[in-house]
């Protein structure tokens, strides 16, 4: 105690540069290394046209029998030779303090031979020193992360991880803003896709009695709709501000239930085999939820055009050219 209390350190201040200010260096260096990797293939294929002389008998009839995962490494190679660097880093974008990429922990070293190789040096400023964090998100590591989320686990990670660093909730996601309801049902989020499918489905109500009323007027007698055109532009506001919503906050709720989820079977499960199990049963993804939805989209449209008539048929056949 007496040696920690005499003893000394030092503290220091780094001053970090932001993203918006490497990044730029990242796509310079990325785009230099495609070159002189063109330069190098087009140089050794010159030097291999006299080797291609009787090789050709020697083929493999069988490669038509190419596994998926070797499809997928081939895909990955050419991705590299477009985008050396960036098919491996993936840069954070706009608003991300000093934090500039992510990457898988596999291409961790192959990184960084290109971001301290001697093209790098003549590309990044030469006081800049980029460094690995492996951080656990909320606590929770990768791989759980990744047998929770299921599809696109690097997507997801890389997002969480912007979030907790920024403390930003909003991520623009084009699948939420599109599919609505479908997105969160597709992603399991039970509780969260059934209200926004529900108030989707009311909010479209006013619409459909309106096109039920203008071209099936008898159906509702002398019923008073005088409130109704207003009733669905009101409504059809409030739909296109629900989409917005889920487009902006979706991959942020998402976030926050999979740590509800992923905390109550670490507390239920000890790590190994069984939690694994638990996570992938718990997460993942439901196509047939997704579909479900869907499906009861296209009934009640389908009910809607039959209280409607063939007036309103006609008219949709005319609209579209037929």
């Amino acid at each position: 105690m007496r040696k920690l209390l005499q003893g000394s350190a030092n503290l220091e201040f780094w001053e970090t540069y932001n993203a918006e200010e490497v990044i730029p260096y990242l796509q310079q260096l990325d785009s230099r290394l495609a070159n002189d990797a063109s330069n190098d293939t087009t140089i050794a294929q010159q030097a291999q046209k006299k080797a291609v002389v009787k090789g050709v008998k020697f083929q493999v009839k069988n490669a038509d029998k190419e596994t998926v995962a070797q499809k997928s490494n081939a895909q990955m190679e050419a991705a590299k030779k477009q985008h050396p660097l960036l098919a491996m880093l993936q840069p954070t974008g706009q608003n991300s303090l000093a934090l500039v990429g992510y990457a898988s922990v596999r291409d961790t070293a192959a990184i960084d031979k290109l971001i301290y190789g001697q093209t790098a040096k003549q590309v990044l400023p030469s006081d800049i020193k980029l460094l690995w964090s492996a951080t656990p998100e909320d606590g929770i590591k990768a791989k759980d992360w990744a047998a929770y989320v299921g599809r696109s686990p690097m997507y997801y990670l890389m997002q969480f991880f912007r979030m907790s660093i920024t403390k930003q909730k909003v991520t623009v996601c084009l699948s939420a803003f599109l599919f609505g309801p479908a997105y969160l049902l597709y992603r399991k989020m039970w509780k969260e896709g059934l209200l926004t499918a529900l108030l989707s489905i009311a909010l479209s109500v006013p619409s459909l009695i309106a096109i039920v009323a203008t071209f099936n007027p008898s159906l509702f007698g002398s019923m008073p709709l005088h409130w109704v055109p207003v009733a669905a532009d009101v409504c059809a506001i409030a739909d296109w501000i629900v989409r917005i919503l889920l487009g902006l906050f979706s991959v942020w709720l998402y976030r926050n239930t999979s740590k509800k989820n992923i905390d109550k079977i670490y507390s239920e499960y000890p790590e190994g085999d069984a939690r694994t199990d638990a996570l992938l049963q718990k997460g993942g993804t439901s196509i047939w939820a997704a579909l479900l939805y869907f499906g009861i989209v296209l009934l009640l449209s389908s009910l809607v055009i039959n209280l409607a008539g063939p007036g309103f048929v006609q008219y949709a056949m005319a609209m579209a050219g037929y």
